[in-house]
């Protein structure tokens, strides 16, 4: 935003030569009962037009040379901010996909009289520029439904729209998961093939011909269901999704907390076409860190009165509650029985029977999870992490409007979404591995350090066959073209 014409030239060339009283005289702007302002009047207003941050310092940039600027700041003072090759990155965006040429100085990149921010970084200060595309972030204990971070935005002066619990962006790759879980709980195996080839499906519901695609554009033959998750194989994903019927699937997708009314109706169910908040898709996630069993997710764990009685105590707490529950301090309650206190909970609860499924279809689909974030691009970013215990599934929907990662340790389970509030494009070479998947392994580098290293054990009723890693079926061979895959046992 550019203010030069809101102020005369003779103010920015008074307050590049450091002279702040230029601020007190009269400026030619008048207020709504037609009094002429003050100049610092006018220069207050257009800070609080702006969004305000922390984080950064907000200021108006009064005079340019290539190597320098002088700005005043939103506490009115004057300073100098000198070049940096690190402002390279300021390319004027032509489209989403295209830029103007790298700047090299100053001159490229600003004019007298824009607003610009500055990042604080102790006492240096940096121009950085607020992103257009916005993000949302939970944190979760997967046993408890603990809600243990929580961002549902950029600044809530810029918006209060919560992103985590209001945005519902389509799921895409991010869901199939649920699609694989709910395969291995009707009968398949994580060895089982698919041939990844091209089709096209007349479907009535999709009202047109389609031709789905995997996002490299190639063909791969037939695949086990394993390397098909890992990959992100569309075809694949689609194609088991009909062989497995889609009521089947949407009636065991509804355990994981899914509406089954808001499940898309069609094969497009498979690549993650259903539009779900990051809440429910975090708690979602944690049945599979969770040993099948879901939880409902909950902010406040106890409430406690002047007198140090507990109101309240989420019964999953991780303090046993050694004393009687008191509602003295909420007489509101007073005609409620107490263990029917259940206080801020995020979303609607859980109403499957069970609150779960079956805990060997669980590790199974964690177990591919973990493989999923140790190869390629995900293992590269993941590295630094260092854990052998965690896992997750990126998500990026077509044109990359929003961008997803969803992974968890036993402990620990973390959502990231990352898109616009319109729904635009984040651009060509966006993806939920170089947008989502970057945050989350910053917040785990931090969150997973005394957390202990899950020993990764298998429930009972899992077996451990070895198997040719190209047609799947079992064999005796010792080679290098075999794997131990995980089996579930038949019930007894």
């Amino acid at each position: 935003m550019n203010y030069f014409n809101q102020l005369s030239p003779e103010i920015f060339a008074q307050l590049s030569i450091g002279n702040l009283n230029i601020l007190n005289q009269e400026a030619e702007t008048q207020d709504i009962l037609g009094m002429k302002q003050s100049v610092i009047s006018v220069v207050r207003d257009l800070f609080e037009k702006s969004i305000s941050l922390d984080s950064h310092i907000r200021a108006l940039v009064i005079d340019i040379k290539p190597d320098r600027i002088i700005f005043l700041d939103d506490q009115f003072n004057i300073q100098t901010l000198f070049w940096s090759d690190d402002y390279r990155w300021a390319k004027r965006r032509i489209t989403i996909n295209t830029f103007g040429p790298t700047p090299q100085n100053f001159y490229d990149i600003l004019k007298v009289g824009d607003l610009i921010y500055l990042l604080k970084e102790g006492a240096d200060k940096i121009l950085d520029q607020l992103p257009i595309a916005e993000a949302a972030f939970i944190a979760t204990n997967p046993a408890t439904g603990a809600i243990l971070a929580y961002q549902g935005g950029l600044n809530f002066t810029k918006s209060n729209f919560d992103r985590v619990k209001q945005s519902f962006p389509q799921a895409g790759s991010s869901f199939k998961p649920f699609i694989y879980s709910a395969a291995f709980g009707n009968g398949y195996s994580a060895s089982d093939t698919i041939n990844d080839a091209p089709i096209i499906f007349e479907d009535a519901n999709l009202e047109s011909v389609w031709r789905p695609e995997n996002y490299t554009g190639k063909f791969y033959g037939p695949l086990r269901l394993r390397e098909a998750l890992v990959q992100s194989v569309n075809l694949v994903s689609i194609k088991l999704l009909r062989e497995l019927g889609i009521e089947t699937a949407q009636n065991f997708l509804s355990q994981f907390g899914f509406s089954k009314s808001r499940l898309a109706p069609d094969l497009s169910l498979a690549l993650g076409s259903s539009s779900f908040s990051p809440a429910e898709m975090i708690r979602a996630y944690n049945f599979f860190a969770n040993a099948g069993e879901g939880q409902d997710l909950y902010f406040i764990e106890k409430i406690i009165d002047r007198n140090g009685l507990i109101i309240f105590q989420h019964p999953l707490s991780q303090d046993a509650v050694n004393s009687t529950l008191s509602i003295e301090g909420f007489p509101w309650f007073a005609d409620k029985p107490i263990e029917k206190i259940e206080p801020f909970l995020l979303l609607p609860k859980l109403e499957h029977e069970s609150h779960g499924i079956d805990a060997r279809v669980a590790f199974l689909t964690k177990d591919i999870l973990r493989e999923a974030l140790q190869r390629g691009s995900n293992g590269r970013k993941t590295k630094v992490l260092n854990r052998p215990d965690i896992a997750g599934k990126t998500g990026t929907t077509n044109d990359a409007i929003s961008t997803w990662f969803s992974g968890f340790h036993r402990d620990l389970s973390a959502t990231v979404w990352v898109g616009t509030d319109d729904f635009s494009s984040l651009g060509d070479n966006e993806f939920g591995s170089s947008i989502a998947l970057p945050i989350w392994v910053d917040f785990m580098s931090e969150a997973l350090v005394d957390l202990p290293v899950d020993p990764w054990r298998a429930p009972p009723g899992i077996s451990y066959i070895r198997v040719d890693s190209q047609t799947g079926q079992q064999t005796n061979g010792v080679d290098q073209n075999s794997y131990f895959e995980l089996f579930l046992e038949e019930a007894m």
